[in-house]
């Protein structure tokens, strides 16, 4: 986060998760899909790409697999 003056400068933040075990599996992301944010979920991957004003906050939950 990088403030100037009264407000933020726009960042652009990419982030991928790839999960080589089959011990874990995404179950859940927020935010979720909206204009200008785009969650991938992909097999074993997930990911997003956003440009983005003030305070991003993400979180990705996970689940064990079991055998």
């Amino acid at each position: 986060m990088r403030r100037f003056l009264d407000g933020f400068y726009p960042m652009r933040v990419s982030m991928t998760v790839k999960l080589d075990t089959g011990k874990l599996r995404i179950i859940d992301s927020a935010p979720g899909d909206q204009p200008g944010f785009t969650v991938r979920l992909q097999g074993n991957e997930v990911g997003y790409d956003t440009v983005f004003e003030g305070i991003l906050t993400t979180v990705l939950r996970f689940d064990c697999v079991q055998p």
